[in-house]
């Protein structure tokens, strides 16, 4: 039952920037609600485990598939692996919008409904073009996910520990890569189980989202604000009065953009690429770079590079499928270091120093390849050398990426655009990602196995990509740490006039 509560006054809203700083201090010496918070974290990043389990599991999955299927080619397992990308684009795009007219809590509902249907559609596929479907409902689902789910914990955090917050998504997206290769080995060739237990955790996430509170924010942004304070009040643990600053800092934030609530989506889609120009384009600009930097090619085809490179028994499949294990472990890791820097180090900081390993790593794999398979002098010599290289090489170039470039994109693009637009921002940055990631795993078979020394020129092409990441980044990204998201705004609009401005149009 809702308590009855007299509304504050907002003729307090034009208050002086040192007024404003003092409440945004405040902000970090309000107590949270801690198992609270926990259980609203918790319930949101079991969508980025399934993210990560679902886009992982083919990679085992797909050793086994052909046991049903014989006929199962190399464009088959791409397609089957892409499907899934390019649901999760479409997921993406259409994620925004809704989270914006219906909160960010029906949206993830929404991903685990996807989620459910796409895991027993698979489950019980009698071909491979069922098969296929699935995983195209499981990528809407992804994709959905992976829209909201960062943009949910950001509205709901304080901003002293919203990058870690954020940042926890990713690091069960690696979980669910690494858990979704140990289920894998543990149920042997029993693909369709790999794929369709996926629904469990979906479930649980549904059921455990229904209990949680939405967004504070986006119910300020549409005219709820009883129930986003008493959101708030569930969020902190602090009697109503010691809630004023971060309270007058949300409806401030959301009176700017009412005027847009019933704003044709086209509209906001236009301003987007206007007034908002330079967030969108760093926003998507991180998340193409993100792929194109070649971590999900480690990741869908580990136990292809592994194999390549010499570890592995192409007549063992477990065996091979072993070997990429430690893969997704080191990328688990990776993800928990990043934990413990990105809001004190801060976004720019940490990718400007682990973006030239990623390029260098790269590199290692590509020399690697060609040491193992391009020599014909001293060959067990070159081979082995090149066997260790591309092996020592992946597992660096993963644990680089994973502490900046891995968890950076999301954590930046969950922060840097205003509130009526930061459904659809997200959405074009997150459909950029899938898009990116589809051209990506789509050719990447077919460039290692039919391109002549494609095995070298793929590992080389993705290190030229990691090093233009490094220039946009220097050239274009500030640092965002430590800052409210009004003032993040601020970073990429240098007038603030223009922002008020664009808020008066």
């Amino acid at each position: 039952m809702k308590r009855d509560r007299q509304p504050i006054s907002s003729t307090s809203t034009q208050r002086s920037d040192a007024s404003q700083l003092q409440n945004e201090d405040r902000e970090e010496n309000l107590h949270l609600n801690k198992l609270y918070m926990s259980c609203m974290i918790f319930f949101s990043v079991i969508g980025g485990f399934l993210f990560g389990y679902d886009t992982s599991v083919i990679a085992g999955a797909n050793l086994f598939v052909k046991d049903d299927f014989p006929t199962y080619t190399d464009f088959q397992k791409e397609l089957v692996v892409s499907m899934t990308l390019l649901g999760a684009a479409i997921g993406s795009l259409t994620g925004g919008p809704i989270s914006d007219k219906f909160g960010r809590k029906i949206t993830i509902l929404v991903a685990d409904a996807a989620f459910c249907t796409g895991c027993v559609i698979m489950a019980f596929t009698p071909s491979i073009f069922i098969l296929v479907v699935g995983r195209f409902v499981v990528g809407i689902g992804v994709g959905v996910a992976a829209m909201v789910v960062p943009v949910y914990i950001a509205e709901i955090s304080p901003k002293n520990i919203r990058g870690v917050l954020v940042n926890l998504n990713v690091v069960f997206i690696a979980s669910g890569q690494f858990l979704a290769l140990v289920i894998c080995l543990l149920l042997g060739k029993n693909w369709r189980y790999m794929l369709g237990l996926a629904g469990i955790p979906a479930l649980l996430q549904g059921i455990g989202i229904l209990f949680m509170s939405e967004s504070p924010r986006w119910l300020f942004k549409n005219s709820r604000e009883s129930d986003a304070i008493e959101a708030l009040e569930r969020i902190y643990s602090e009697p109503l009065e010691r809630l004023f600053g971060i309270i007058e800092e949300q409806r401030e934030e959301a009176n700017k953009v009412k005027q847009y609530e019933n704003y044709p989506y086209k509209e906001l889609i236009k301003q987007s690429f206007s007034k908002y120009s330079r967030c969108l384009f760093v926003g998507c600009g991180l998340q193409m770079f993100q792929q194109l930097c070649g971590i999900n090619t480690a990741m869908y085809y580990g136990p292809d590079i592994m194999q390549a490179a010499g570890f592995g028994d192409e007549n063992n499949r477990k065996v091979t499928l072993l070997s990429s294990l430690p893969l997704a472990f080191v990328n688990a890791m990776g993800g928990v270091i990043a934990l413990t820097f990105i809001d004190r180090m801060g976004r720019r900081w940490i990718l400007l120093r682990t973006l030239p390993f990623v390029a260098l790593f790269m590199g290692f794999i590509g020399i690697g390849m060609g040491f193992r398979n391009h020599t014909n002098e001293n060959q067990d010599i070159s081979q082995n050398f090149g066997g260790w290289l591309a092996a020592g090489g992946i597992f660096l170039y993963l644990m680089a990426f994973s502490i900046g470039m891995g968890p950076t994109p999301w954590t930046v693009n969950s922060e840097i655009y205003p509130l009526h637009l930061r459904g659809v921002c997200n959405s074009l940055s997150a459909t950029t990602n899938w898009v990116s990631n589809f051209a990506v795993s789509f050719s990447f078979l077919t460039l290692l196995n039919h391109v002549p020394y494609g095995d070298i020129f793929a590992f080389l092409l993705i290190l030229l990509f990691a090093a233009m990441a490094f220039l946009f980044v220097f050239i274009f990204l500030p640092e965002t740490k430590g800052m409210s998201l009004n003032k993040v705004l601020e970073l990429f609009i240098k007038d603030k006039k223009e922002i008020l401005e664009s808020e008066d149009e």
